[in-house]
């Protein structure tokens, strides 16, 4: 024998096992399907049918029909109409104001900016530096 007949002959006994190995498993395969499908229908569960109405066959036999109409209800008259809203003033408010009620009041908005963004930062700031070792 040379060396190609012994090769041919190793190669034909890998190629039959790997086959037969390859039929096995898919034999396998399709006896675990035919087994679970007996076993679906044996168990009595239902594919699924998106065309099944379930809510509406539960609805039917476990409630009676709902015949009431939404006319029925009964709203106070209070909430049907809009609130009304009204209001006084405080004071009569003047046509000028005088320098005093301007230095009062007045606030620039710019300081206001101003103020709110260096609180901010100040924490900040202090958060950074309580990193710092």
């Amino acid at each position: 024998m040379d060396i190609k007949e012994i090769l041919n002959s190793i190669l034909k006994k890998i190629t039959l096992r790997l086959v037969m190995r390859i039929l096995f498993y898919v034999v396998m395969f399709v006896l675990v399907i035919m087994a679970a499908r007996f076993l679906l229908r044996s168990t009595g569960i239902k594919k699924y049918n998106p065309e099944e109405n379930y809510a509406a066959e539960e609805d039917e036999e476990d409630f009676p029909a709902f015949t009431a109409d939404p006319g029925d209800l009964k709203i106070p008259d209070i909430y049907l109409n809009d609130p009304e809203f009204s209001w006084r003033p405080f004071r009569k408010t003047p046509e000028k104001w005088s320098e005093e009620e301007i230095k009062r009041f007045w606030k620039d908005p710019a300081d206001v900016i101003i103020e709110a963004y260096s609180d901010e930062n100040r924490e900040y700031v202090e958060k950074i530096l309580e990193e710092v070792p």
